[in-house]
């Protein structure tokens, strides 16, 4: 029966989030304080994400006219990504709530996930993922349509590992307009201070909907 569970709880962890909802912690977590599992995901590589319609020779163009920025983007801090594990046992300790940190830059193994959740005898697996963080900006092909915003894609997912229910999710899409030029190579302090504020918009925003009320 458990390694039913387990499989299933694995299926859940990689299934897509494309329809998926966002979904309000029941006030019963915080009044039973379940074990919880922490497990920060290997995030994505900083860059550009470009979207609209493109083909194979628009993207390979686009690409090679955005490579100082990539260049620049790739190096963002992601300290504090690595650190929010480490932030949250904090704020579910501070509750009195049980935890077990799993890692902070794991590979997106969701079977192996609910395995070691399981061996730390963890009631719910909370797990986070940088999904994209840089900048966005949209194509018609190779003609940029607007122009680059700061952008992150933070997700935070509670799911119970005997009913493989997700009790919690929040997905923060944070994007944020260049105050002023944008294309100031090869530092883009103006470019690099919105990164920043979407960076902290998103994390602090995953906290606020977990923590809402406590």
């Amino acid at each position: 029966m458990k390694h039913h569970i387990i499989v299933m709880l694995g299926a859940l962890l990689l299934a897509g989030c494309a329809s998926e909802k966002n979904i309000k912690l029941n006030e019963s977590f915080w009044q039973n304080k379940p074990k919880v599992a922490i497990a920060a995901i290997k995030p994505a590589k900083p860059g550009m994400t470009m979207q609209g319609s493109q083909g194979l020779l628009d993207y390979a163009i686009n690409s090679a006219m955005t490579k100082q920025l990539d260049t620049h983007l790739s190096r963002t801090d992601l300290t504090w990504y690595y650190s929010l594990p480490h932030d949250l046992a904090h704020k579910l300790k501070e509750r009195k709530v049980p935890v077990a940190l799993l890692g902070r830059d794991m590979n997106d193994d969701a079977k192996y996930i609910a395995n070691l959740a399981h061996a730390h005898q963890a009631d719910d697996i909370l797990v986070i993922k940088l999904q994209a963080v840089g900048v966005v900006r949209r194509y018609s092909g190779f003609i940029p349509t607007s122009s680059p915003e700061a952008y992150t894609v933070l997700k935070g997912e509670l799911i119970n590992t005997s009913t493989n229910t997700v009790k919690w999710r929040h997905l923060a899409e944070v994007k944020l307009p260049v105050q002023g030029e944008w294309d100031q190579p090869p530092s883009y302090p103006n470019l690099t201070q919105a990164v920043k504020l979407a960076i902290a918009t998103s994390r602090q925003e995953i906290l606020d909907s977990f923590f809402s009320g406590q």
